[in-house]
């Protein structure tokens, strides 16, 4: 098989394929846009890879056949893969003549910034008695043309593959990479000394950084790094004060913000001063219906929101939702507001509202579910009890459970006071919005410790 050994021997403004998407046939490539500007790299071919490398398609040998050298008239495929013998035959296999190979001496010289630390290594190898060399086929290959074009010393008895090892072997032992001494290490069980074991040839320089990071890191963390627990709502972590998050927070970036855009026309039951209105209007939806029971005057709505295009405020007295258009909304949200009303109350204010919204509608609703709070009433104290010295902890924790813990009544009367709860729990209020034909997203979106947040939406 001709060798290329010198790009002088290309012809000026030659078309050429680089047959091998590795390593070096991407090392290549640059070195011949460096060294040779004139010759075009129509594109890669591989007998294993497809796809796109370095903005160039990567061709397998039956399409390298049938398109490139037909129609983008390459003059000639250049094989920069290692394993010659084989990629010359599935050339020849495809009908393409018109190849040659990358020598040892050029290879040597295209790759170098590559070699450079892997000849360093080897130079440092102990001259005297004769290895057996251990690695993979590429490492191997690549410790022969270093040893071929004179970079390399070495006296070497045998060069086996971990596969092509049956026995321990005689020493002393050379072995191309610590991946292949653990190969080795599981298939022999123990290994005949003296053994030295050089770095991964194969490593690129990046994942030699990694590597150093990651040894830099298991100095400190020797078993491994755990944060704090994700499934607790107030667990405390590394990042102290900055580790919480306003649940507040939390629901607009959960159910707002991916809900509501310019395309959206949204709906909001029980606006008040408008906190999570201004919110929504900061996505710019197409239009904000902001329902309530009181003036925007009497809130100052209008001061706080902002006279936005498709803002509306409308003022309600009963249930009735008479005054919002049929099937116009494609997305309901209320927090705060169906928690100060009676489960009969809900049961009418939802029955009217889903003529309101169109099918496929997204819908979140806040309300009252005293096990939820009495729950985490009880754990809190006990939470809180973490956020002191360790030393402190005991006794905080026998202080919090003297400390009374003000807990609802899930039997309590329905009789109205001012600002009072009423308990309508989770698992009444799916019930009922999968009597009015909607689905049921997520029970309880989790977002907030105290109150259960409804994810639904309409069939």
């Amino acid at each position: 098989m001709p060798h290329l050994e010198d790009l002088q021997e290309l012809p000026q403004g030659s078309r050429v394929v680089l047959y091998g998407a590795g390593v070096f046939g991407t090392a290549f490539s640059h070195f011949l846009r460096r060294n040779r500007p004139d010759i075009v790299v129509v594109c890669f071919a591989d007998s294993f890879k497809t796809g796109r490398l370095k903005g160039l398609p990567v061709l397998s040998p039956q399409a390298l056949a049938d398109e490139v050298l037909e129609s983008k008239g390459a003059d000639l495929v250049i094989i920069t893969a290692g394993d010659l013998p084989t990629v010359a035959a599935t050339l020849e296999g495809v009908g393409i003549r018109r190849f040659t190979a990358v020598g040892p001496q050029l290879r040597m010289v295209a790759s170098a910034p590559q070699n450079e630390r892997y000849i360093r290594s080897l130079a440092e190898v102990p001259a005297g008695p004769e290895w057996t060399v251990v690695g993979s086929a590429a490492s191997l290959e690549r410790l022969r043309e270093c040893m071929a074009c004179g970079s390399v010393k070495l006296a070497v008895r045998a060069a086996l593959t971990p596969e092509e090892m049956r026995a321990p072997g005689e020493p002393p032992l050379l072995i191309l990479g610590s991946a292949c001494r653990q190969l080795l290490q599981q298939k022999l069980g123990t290994l005949p000394g003296p053994v030295l074991v050089l770095d991964d040839p194969e490593l690129s320089d990046t994942a030699r950084l990694l590597c150093e990071q990651v040894d830099a890191n298991l100095k400190i963390w020797k078993s491994g790094y755990r944060e704090g627990d994700p499934l607790d709502p107030l667990s405390s972590s590394n990042y102290n004060q900055l580790g919480w998050i306003s649940s507040l927070h939390v629901t607009h970036l959960a159910c707002i913000k991916p809900y509501v855009g310019p395309g959206t026309t949204a709906l909001e039951i029980g606006c008040g001063g408008g906190a999570w209105s201004r919110a929504m209007a900061a996505c710019a939806p197409r239009e904000l219906w902001c329902v309530d029971v009181h003036t925007a005057e009497d809130t100052g709505f209008w001061e706080y929101v902002g006279h936005g295009p498709g803002i509306r405020h409308v003022q309600v007295a009963d249930l009735s939702c008479s005054l919002l258009p049929d099937e116009h909304f494609d997305y309901f949200f209320s927090f705060g507001c169906f928690c100060h009303l009676s489960p009969l109350a809900v049961r009418e204010y939802m029955t009217n509202l889903v003529g309101k919204l169109k099918p496929g509608a997204h819908g979140f609703l806040m309300l009252a579910d005293y096990e939820k709070f009495n729950a985490a009433q009880l754990a809190h104290g006990q939470s809180l009890t973490r956020l002191v010295p360790p030393a402190l902890q005991e006794e905080a924790r026998r202080l919090c459970a003297r400390l009374p813990v003000f807990l609802y009544d899930v039997n309590e009367d329905q009789v109205p006071r001012p600002g009072r709860w009423y308990h309508m729990g989770t698992d009444a209020a799916c019930d009922l919005l999968q009597g009015l034909g909607m689905e049921i997203v997520e029970r309880d979106m989790g977002i907030n410790v105290r109150d259960p947040l409804i994810h639904f939406r309409k069939r």
